[in-house]
Formats: C-alpha cells, structure tokens, sequence
C-alpha cells in the first residue's frame, strides 16, 4: 500500500518546512514517528491517494496527537485515556492551541495506527479507540467547540 500513499513531513520552528518522504517499509515510517519526538511542532501526513482518506500525526515535544479523517469528512481523534478531563496548550501546526487531555499519546500509541494506514491506506476504527468528532466528544465536552 505504502506506494499509493503520498507522505508528508511538515515542521514548524520559526520557518515552514515541508518534505514530501518516500518510504520503503514500515520500520522507515517507525524512524520517521521517533525522529518527531521532542521537536517543537511537527506533523506527519499520510494521504491514501485516489481515495480521502488521511492520517495525521502531530507532535509537540514529546506528546503526541493521532488524527484519522475517513472519506474527506468523519474526523476521529485517537483516545489516550477514556477517562482524562482537562485541556492542555500545545504548538501543533505551528499554532498554539488547546487540547483535550483525552487525545494526547505517547509515542508508542502513534505507531499501530501509522503502521495499520501504512500497510492498508485506513484505519479500521472499530480495533482501537477513537472519537469520532461532533460526537459528544472531548473537544464539545471541554467546551473548546460548540456542539
């Protein structure tokens, strides 16, 4: 599959920069994930071409976010802890902004979603946990956007 995918590392740390990547193999893509730990805003894009679907993960410092957008238009945030309350201030995308204590992993929770989009171009919601945004989900619960 990794060869249908258009793969993109994008950085922020006073200027944009932006590298389109052309992996080989799954342990190429692991390098890539650690190689974002402790960088201060950094996101790595897979894109199934051909179809709209898209995995992001983003890094600020040494947390982690994990985005899957299915069909162009269902976006699901992957859970952390189901339980965890509060937000936290993060640079993602070069931007500051809040985020749901829920969605924020470590470095290990990144890699069976990448690797799941890397081999098959999606994610099959059902095997981990995730929240389907505007579904009563953290970022309505903490009151960062309105339901």
């Amino acid at each position: 599959m990794s060869n249908q995918l258009q793969i993109i590392l994008e950085q922020w740390n006073g200027s944009y920069k932006e590298k389109s990547l052309h992996l080989q193999n799954s342990q190429e893509l692991l390098e890539v994930i650690r190689s974002m730990e402790g960088k201060h805003s950094i996101m790595l894009t897979l894109e199934n071409q051909g179809l709209e679907h898209k995995l992001i993960i983003s890094a600020s410092g040494n947390i982690f976010t994990v985005t899957f957008i299915a069909n162009g238009n269902e976006f699901y945030d992957l859970i952390n802890d189901p339980l965890a309350a509060g937000i936290v201030m993060l640079v993602i995308g070069g931007q500051e902004a809040q985020y749901p204590n829920k969605y924020l992993v470590n470095i290990e929770k990144t890699f069976t979603p990448a690797l799941e989009f890397f081999n098959t171009g999606f994610i099959l919601i059902n095997d981990l946990y995730w929240d389907k945004t505007g579904n009563n989900d953290a970022w309505q619960q903490e009151g960062l956007v309105k339901g």
